[in-house]
């Protein structure tokens, strides 16, 4: 319709635009949105009534957009990619640098703008470094496993900048002094940013503080911190809670750890006062610790169950905190993927146990790593490391996502003459690694190559073939 409106007007042939324009009206009402990104329905329609009315359907579409604007009609995620096309609608000639002037001044008085409200000045009474160190605790504090990672970068850019240690202390000290989870981000920012000087030396006067803790996590990282500075590695020892020593009935259901009814990847599923349910995230965690000790899992989950309880239960992780998290979230326009608080909750207990057992003994040392990595706990391999740009000479391949029969059997076909062996000076490539994935097919491919020599480029292609042929 909209291709037919613009034919008809630039024939002259307005009755007909115009019968196109009221059916348009009626499709964009329903389900029509400004930006493209959600239909762009809106903007298509009053592009047509421009081209026959002129600016009087300017002012009109000015008056509609800003009515879906106050009413919560028009995503503002959505619209920011084309807030150009939409102005260059309202406007035949819009200042974006006007708008941003004005922008500045409204963001001057009004910290929530999206609410209108008035707020009084707020001056911050520490210095720029404290500032900054706040903005990115705050960022931690969204519990967005997306955003600790931007922390982590973040952290790792400034902090051989002028002023960025000071930044990056301030931050780890409001961390630490924040404990929980909160406490193994900054025990992670700083396992990063080990080798810089002047973390080390922070380290070394803060060491005793990061282990000083039940989770098993921490300990580790306060370990290897230990070992950094030179100090013994060994924690203290600690008696087992007595916890460990009660009789308790025996329950069928706790070898049972279905998620609750209604769970999913966006809903938290019915909630649950039995504190045991909340245990349903950690059965493998748990069963870990179940090999590694001499305790049964009932016991071990019931004293997790026993720690998320003493950590504040329904009011710290159930259906209310969970629902002001992302309100939270919702206000700031941020469209994350969300760690529940209950999922959470039952990692930090986790480890929380483990933890009691390794400091009085009762846990199997070599088990350790495997327990971590599946509990939230640290990652002593890969860092979070700032992107670089591509050394010269390296060319990056493009390879598609949608592959259809044709597409994929040339694509092998052609593989011996695609494989790449660059020579570039200073430069020894020994080999490469790459994940493909395909998102279409929910298939995730590996393909590792080595580089030999020109005399087995032949043979190393045709394994690369074979690799490729045996996952798809």
């Amino acid at each position: 319709m909209v291709i037919a409106a613009r034919a008809a007007i630039a024939v002259g042939e307005t009755k007909d635009a115009q019968s196109y324009a009221d059916k348009l009206r009626a499709h964009a009402e329903v389900e029509g949105s400004w930006g493209e990104w959600q239909s762009g329905a809106k903007s298509r329609l009053h592009t047509i009534l421009v081209a026959l009315e002129g600016n009087a359907a300017r002012e009109r579409a000015f008056d509609a957009f800003v009515g879906d604007l106050s009413r919560g009609r028009e995503w503002m995620v959505s619209l920011l990619p084309d807030l150009a096309s939409v102005f260059g609608l309202l406007s035949p000639r819009p200042s974006f640098a006007a708008m941003w002037e004005n922008l500045k001044d409204h963001l001057a008085s009004f910290r929530e703008y999206q609410l209108g409200e008035e707020v009084a000045s707020v001056t911050w009474r520490g210095d720029e470094e404290g500032l900054i160190a706040e903005m990115l605790f705050l960022a931690v504090d969204l519990a967005s496993s997306e955003i600790n990672h931007q922390v982590r970068l973040a952290a790792g850019e400034i902090v051989g900048s002028t002023g960025g240690f000071l930044v990056v202390r301030a931050l780890l000290d409001r961390l630490l002094l924040a404990g929980g989870d909160w406490a193994v981000e900054g025990a992670r920012i700083a396992w990063d940013l080990r080798n810089n000087p002047g973390i080390k030396e922070y380290l070394g006067c803060t060491v005793d503080r990061w282990g000083a803790t039940d989770d098993l996590g921490r300990i580790r990282y306060g370990m290897n911190f230990s070992k950094l500075v030179g100090r013994p590695a060994t924690p203290q020892t600690a008696s087992l809670s007595s916890f460990y020593r009660l009789i308790l009935p025996v329950e069928g259901d706790l070898d049972d750890f279905e998620p609750p009814s209604g769970f999913s990847s966006t809903a938290p599923g019915l909630w649950s006062a039995n504190p045991i349910t909340w245990t349903w995230p950690i059965r493998r965690p748990l069963k870990i610790l179940a090999d590694g000790s001499r305790f049964s899992l009932a016991i071990l989950r019931r004293r997790a169950a026993a720690m998320m309880q003493r950590d504040g239960g329904e009011a710290a992780f159930g259906p209310e905190a969970l629902k002001a998290r992302m309100a939270r979230l919702e206000r700031l326009d941020l469209k994350i993927i969300y760690k529940k608080t209950e999922v959470t909750a039952g990692f930090r207990a986790a480890r929380e146990v483990a933890g009691e057992l390794f400091l009085a003994g009762e846990l199997d040392t070599e088990l350790i790593p495997r327990f971590l990595s599946i509990s939230g706990g640290p990652d002593m391999i890969f860092p979070a490391r700032v992107p670089q740009p591509r050394p010269a000479g390296i060319r990056r391949p493009s390879i598609s996502i949608y592959f259809m029969r044709g597409e994929t059997e040339a694509w092998f076909g052609s593989l011996e003459d695609a494989l790449y062996w660059p020579e570039t000076p200073g430069w020894h490539l020994l080999g490469s690694a790459t994940r493909l994935n395909r998102p279409r097919f929910d298939q995730n491919l590996w393909n590792s190559t080595y580089l030999f020599s020109e005399r087995t480029r032949s043979r190393v292609a045709n394994w690369t073939k074979r690799c490729f042929t045996s996952h798809s």
